[in-house]
C-alpha cells in the first residue's frame, strides 16, 4: 500500500507481509501509525567498563537473580510519520516497550502499560518551527 506521499510501508520482521499504516492526527497534521514487534534481547550485562558507562546499566545485584544477560525480549512499539509539503520536512514520533520473561516464568510487558501514555503525549505535540 502507498500513503499519499508514495511510500510503501513492510513489515520489518518479514518482508513479504505488508504492514498497512492506520492514520491519526497530529498537531492537526494527518499521519500514519504502524505498529511493529521484533525478537532481540536485553542489554543487561555483568561486564563494566567502556559503552556500560554511558548508557546507564543497571547494577547486576538488580537483576542477576532473576534474569540471565542477554536474555530474550521481543520489543513492542509504534512509529508515526508525516511529511510536511510547507518546510519539506519528513516527521517522526515513536514509542517502544519490551516484553520478556524471568527465570521464574514470569512474563513482562512494557508495551501494553505505556502505550496509551506515549499514544496521549504523542497527540499533544505541537510543532515549532525555529530560525
Amino acid at each position: 500500500m502507498k500513503d499519499s506521499n508514495g511510500l510503501t510501508s513492510t513489515s520489518i520482521i518479514n518482508p513479504e507481509r505488508k504492514i498497512e499504516p492506520k492514520d491519526i492526527l497530529i498537531d492537526g497534521q494527518q499521519a500514519h501509525i504502524i505498529e511493529f514487534s521484533m525478537n532481540s534481547h536485553s542489554d543487561l550485562t555483568d561486564s563494566i567498563g567502556g559503552m556500560i558507562n554511558f548508557i546507564g546499566m543497571p547494577d547486576k545485584k538488580s537483576w542477576q537473580g532473576n534474569l540471565n544477560a542477554y536474555h530474550p525480549i521481543t520489543i513492542n512499539g509504534f512509529y508515526i510519520y508525516w511529511y510536511n509539503k510547507n518546510d519539506k520536512t519528513l516527521k517522526i514520533i515513536y514509542g517502544t516497550g519490551c516484553s520478556y520473561t524471568d527465570k521464574e516464568n514470569s512474563k513482562f510487558d512494557y508495551y501494553s502499560i505505556l502505550k496509551t501514555g506515549m499514544l496521549q503525549m504523542a497527540k499533544l505535540l505541537t510543532y515549532v518551527k525555529t530560525n
